[in-house]
């Protein structure tokens, strides 16, 4: 039985010994009444609390943060709604670096706080804002800061004590989404300026940050925010306020030619596709000619490829998409897209060009994945084109990549080849069939293997010889072609690859 017990049962014996025998004047039954409320008093939970606490500073005050610890546990033990309690075993805890523990205490912590009725709220307000100033040192995560401190600032009704510590929170978290998300930033870089009522000094930094989020709105095409923002923090900009609204005009207008000239490319492409996407695999191991990608004539879309040369070269986008239905991040259906691949290269008047390419098909959560086929302009007249099976935004699985115009080596006659089998990333990956069909032969094919892994072919094995030439290029390299065509008394020689020393898959991977 705890002291306080004992000290309740002797004054119930002496009141009822009192009441028995009626000995006892008034004056002493008060007497013996408030010494009785005195030590009641000094063994109270608060004062216990408060005798540990006291002992804990002075531990504190000494250097000796481990044994604080101990007595202001004994404290949170006692009286588990003591704020100050709770703020020295925490701080104690941080500084002799027993950091998982100053988190879980702060967590228990938190529990406690909640259950405040208003009237508690008020009177620990000042330990209460004391042990959410320690946040920072207990977190490293900046969300999980400003979480907590959000948290604290709407319980204590918004205390200005704390309104320096979330600004600065807030203005380290809006700095580092700086170049990843201004749109973001800038949000807290409005509630910086809330809390610092205006400070003159982070204005430049808004303007910074404001001319980022409408580059960045501008290659999402999303000029009527553009302006909004641009209207919205007006004051902020100056004199960069007129130039930036008139780089959003520009990039509108070419924002319209782009999307007509994707409509257009998508009603060039989408004929094939509905026209193939159910038989695609008999026309690529068909040793006709007039199958698949070669049945079209695809002059329209190798004139969109010179003129779409605009869009890539005046816009940031690596990727450009139209889907009749409206195409965004996450879209799911048939859309058509142009795809940009390698490094820039600046010619003489400084303008910048850039490979690209169309693809047409399906689409998962705006990445390319199920049947579809993609399409480059090869010279003046010829193209490359790959059909097939897309996964991971790759060509993954079955496909045929299609070569319209090539030259044969030991004659003029020009021929188109198609190379068939299973891709991986976009790197020929197995065996490989081929079939070339020249221009002047019409009634013959060429048939032979190559066997690739993941982009790299192998040596030809010695039984199959009599169908491949290998020969040594003025570079060192090699010249691999099917010999069916000599083997056969026709004077041509078809080059299969043409470099043994790069990797052999799709363009644009």
């Amino acid at each position: 039985m705890n002291i306080r017990a004992n000290i309740k049962k002797y004054y119930e014996i002496t009141r009822d010994y009192i009441k028995a025998n009626k000995l006892l004047s008034g004056c002493f039954v008060a007497v013996v009444l408030i010494l009785l409320a005195i030590l009641l008093i000094f063994f109270s939970p608060e004062k216990r609390a408060g005798r540990a606490i006291g002992k804990a500073d002075r531990y504190l005050e000494m250097g000796q943060p481990e044994n604080a610890a101990d007595y202001y546990r004994k404290a949170v033990n006692i009286a588990p709604t003591s704020t100050k309690a709770y703020y020295g075993l925490v701080y104690s805890e941080l500084s002799f670096g027993d950091k998982v523990a100053a988190i879980t205490d702060f967590d228990n912590a938190r529990v406690s706080f909640y259950k405040y009725t208003d009237a508690m709220r008020e009177k620990e307000k000042n330990y209460l804002i004391e042990a959410y100033l320690l946040v920072p040192e207990l977190y490293e995560d900046i969300t999980a800061r400003i979480q907590l401190l959000e948290e604290v600032y709407a319980y204590t009704n918004e205390s200005d004590e704390l309104k320096p510590i979330l600004s600065d929170n807030y203005l380290e978290y809006a700095r580092s989404l700086k170049e990843e998300d201004p749109e973001t930033a800038l949000l807290y870089y409005e509630k910086v300026m809330e809390l610092r009522q205006g400070d003159a000094n982070i204005a430049p930094e808004i303007a910074e940050i404001v001319s980022l989020s409408v580059d960045q709105l501008r290659s999402y095409d999303r000029f009527d925010d553009a302006y909004a923002l641009l209207d919205k923090y007006k004051d902020y900009l100056g004199g960069s306020y007129d130039s930036l609204k008139q780089t959003v005009s520009e990039s509108e207008e070419l924002f319209e030619k782009k999307a007509e000239m994707l409509q257009k490319i998508y009603e060039e492409m989408e004929t094939y596709y509905f026209d193939n996407k159910d038989n695609w695999q008999e026309s690529a191991v068909s040793e006709d000619v007039n199958t698949g990608i070669f049945t079209k004539d695809w002059t329209n879309l190798l004139f969109y490829d010179d003129a779409v040369a605009f869009i890539v070269e005046t816009f940031s986008n690596e990727e450009y998409f139209y889907a009749p239905d409206g195409f965004t991040k996450d879209y799911t259906g048939v859309a058509c897209g142009i795809y940009t691949y390698g490094n820039v290269v600046t010619d003489a008047e400084e303008k910048n060009h850039i490979s690209y390419y169309f693809y047409f098909g399906e689409y998962v959560n705006g990445k390319r994945e199920g049947y579809g086929y993609s399409f480059i302009k090869n010279g003046e007249s010829s193209y490359l084109a790959y059909e097939g099976q897309w996964s991971g935004d790759k060509p993954n699985g079955t496909g045929v990549l299609y070569e319209s115009e090539r030259y044969a080596y030991t004659s003029l006659d020009k021929y188109k080849i198609k190379t068939v089998g299973n891709w991986s990333d976009g790197l020929a990956d197995g065996a490989m069939q081929k079939y070339a069909f020249v221009d002047q032969l019409p009634d013959t094919s060429f048939v032979g293997e190559e066997v690739v892994k993941k982009g790299v072919a192998e040596e030809i094995p010695a039984e199959t010889e009599e169908y491949y030439v290998d020969l040594t290029s003025s570079e060192g390299k090699y010249l691999v072609g099917i010999l069916k065509s000599v083997k056969d008394g026709f004077d041509v020689f078809l080059p299969v690859m043409a470099n043994r020393d790069t990797l052999f898959g799709i363009f644009g991977f």
